[in-house]
């Protein structure tokens, strides 16, 4: 429970899943994934052309193809946590996803 924490435990935390999450989105870890993000998903993605998306079956898509053996690293750059109460929280960040070209 967040309201149990102080906000600086929470904050990191919170950063700290977010970076989990990343990363097993670029190990392509589906369970996860589906673990730290609520099935009641909605988002804009460019994708999906301003459609809005809901749900964990559209981004299921993507684990589901096949991952390449090049190395990814993805980084939070400047992340930053504004809690909206005692159980809800926006984290921002710029994410930089460093890759090998296949060649």
């Amino acid at each position: 429970q967040l309201e149990a924490m102080s906000p600086n435990n929470v904050e990191t935390e919170l950063i700290e899943l977010n970076q989990k999450l990343l990363n097993g989105i670029a190990a392509g870890n589906y369970e996860l994934y589906e673990s730290l993000i609520d099935a009641s998903i909605t988002c804009f993605e460019p994708e999906a052309v301003g459609h809005l998306v809901e749900g964990h079956e559209f981004h299921k898509y993507y684990f589901d193809l096949p991952t390449s053996s090049n190395p990814v690293n993805t980084t939070m750059v400047r992340p930053h946590v504004r809690l909206l109460g005692e159980d809800a929280a926006v984290v921002c960040y710029a994410r930089l996803t460093q890759t090998l070209d296949e060649d």
